[in-house]
């Protein structure tokens, strides 16, 4: 799939367990900068947010999820949605996913069932009621098992402990990182 003109939006609202995390840092990068970066090397990235950000952004007037993804397939251009509580989702990832879509429709699934609307490829109209993870599992979308995808690709940052093992995590991989380009 071309990714040339691709739409990448990066949603950004208000979390009641952890307000203001999309401005928590790693490797001292906002978790917003992360999501930005790795969106501008796909197509152009789109901030949307309910909050004022310190990055150019489109303001969000969806009062829920529901609301905001119905705007968007509403408008029937194919976009790639990617979630900045995400930061350790890699750019093959983000390829594997655009890849496999074909041009259409792809969402991540693990083995129990459970979706992640918020890392996915959309690619036209679309209509949610309700629930986001029902109307999903009841429009006949294709799926791609989250298993093909890097180890931590789906880890959130929801709560502050998220938070504090992401810090790990991050320190962990550079380190091994570090290790095996010395040992080259």
């Amino acid at each position: 799939m071309d990714s040339a003109g691709l739409r990448v939006i990066i949603p950004v609202k208000m979390s009641e367990r952890l307000p203001f995390k999309h401005f928590l840092t790693l490797g001292g990068e906002t978790l917003l900068n992360i999501a930005i970066g790795k969106a501008s090397k796909f197509g152009e990235p789109q901030v949307l947010s309910r909050i004022p950000v310190p990055v150019p952004f489109i303001k969000d007037e969806s009062r829920n999820i529901v609301e905001l993804m119905n705007t968007l397939t509403g408008e029937g251009r194919p976009f790639l949605i990617l979630a900045p509580d995400m930061p350790f989702i890699t750019e093959s990832d983000i390829s594997l996913l655009l890849k496999e879509s074909s041009g259409e429709t792809l969402v991540p699934v693990s083995r129990e069932g459970i979706m992640e609307p918020l890392f996915a490829y959309y690619a036209g109209r679309m209509h949610f009621d309700g629930n986001l993870f029902s109307a999903l599992k009841n429009s006949g979308i294709r799926t791609i098992e989250k298993g093909r995808f890097s180890d931590l690709a789906f880890y959130n940052v929801n709560t502050p402990e998220d938070y504090s093992e992401a810090v790990r995590l991050f320190h962990s991989r550079r380190r091994t990182n570090l290790s095996r380009s010395l040992s080259l």
